[in-house]
């Protein structure tokens, strides 16, 4: 893990939702690499982006499909699908 992805954990972790959106968006890479889609998907919802959140899913999912890596594609599908069931009821 980077220094950085470990300073939006670290906010994650302090429930400094916008300051890790704002690490996010100042990170390279941070909408093409899984682990950050992820950081972003937890960090938008935190901060009551729900629709973000959902499309930081989906990108990951999109990503990992395109890098065969089957597994993880279906945890970020799973993760959208409970995430619509959670807030669409």
């Amino acid at each position: 893990m980077t220094g950085r992805a470990a300073g939006i954990e670290a906010a994650l972790g302090r429930g400094a939702w916008a300051e890790a959106l704002e690490l996010l968006d100042a990170t390279p890479g941070s909408a093409t690499a899984p682990e950050l889609l992820e950081l972003r998907a937890q960090a938008a919802y935190g901060n009551g982006e729900f629709e973000a959140s959902i499309g930081a899913w989906e990108a990951q999912h999109a990503v990992l499909c395109e890098a065969g890596d089957h597994l993880g594609a279906a945890r970020s599908a799973a993760m959208v699908a409970m995430f619509l069931m959670i807030d669409a009821g």
